[in-house]
């Protein structure tokens, strides 16, 4: 059951970005040579129609999601239910600056190691979009291990997570692209 909650809170972070992956942005000040994360350093909150509808559904009913991460690779993530209570995940991660862009700004690829609530992998995409105010961070991620999704690849794009079973979870109404606004 945890390891569901995970693959679908997840999911629904990874919903969130393809939500806000329609149109260009040219107006990127995002200076990402001088970050090796792309703008991912710092506390992101995404709440309402950001939350991705993967998150949504009763066993998770997310209604806001506040995600911190630092600069020596380390994350902790709040998802607040009020159905289902509070849960917050911590952990590592790594990030790899990919050639390919999207909304004006560079895709990176994460790697994510969960130490808490239990031991997960998980893997995606996210780009951080500096352009608009505050900035707007499209991220999505899915489990890779016990139970095994498909995360979203840079060739890919936004919107390409599948579920253990191999299907897709946008084409299910589930869509796991997760928008973030920084705070």
């Amino acid at each position: 059951m945890k390891r569901f909650l995970s693959l679908a809170i997840t999911a629904c972070v990874a919903v969130w970005i393809v939500s806000c992956a329609a149109g260009t942005d040219t107006g990127n000040t995002n200076n990402q040579q001088n970050d090796a994360t792309g703008g991912l350093v710092g506390t992101w909150v995404s709440a309402g129609q950001d939350v991705a509808p993967l998150l949504k559904i009763p066993l998770i009913a997310s209604d806001s999601i506040t995600a911190n991460f630092n600069a020596q690779g380390g994350y902790s993530v709040t998802s607040y239910s009020a159905r289902n209570g509070n849960i917050s995940y911590t952990g590592s991660y790594t990030v790899t600056k990919s050639t390919k862009d999207t909304l004006g700004a560079t895709i990176y690829t994460i790697d994510i190691r969960q130490a808490t609530p239990g031991i997960a992998r998980v893997q995606g995409i996210y780009v951080v979009q500096t352009s608009v105010s505050p900035a707007r961070m499209l991220y999505e991620v899915v489990q890779v291990e016990s139970p095994a999704g498909t995360p979203p690849t840079v060739a890919s794009g936004f919107g390409t997570s599948k579920d253990v079973t191999g299907r897709v979870l946008a084409a299910l109404g589930l869509s796991n692209v997760q928008v973030f606004r920084k705070r």
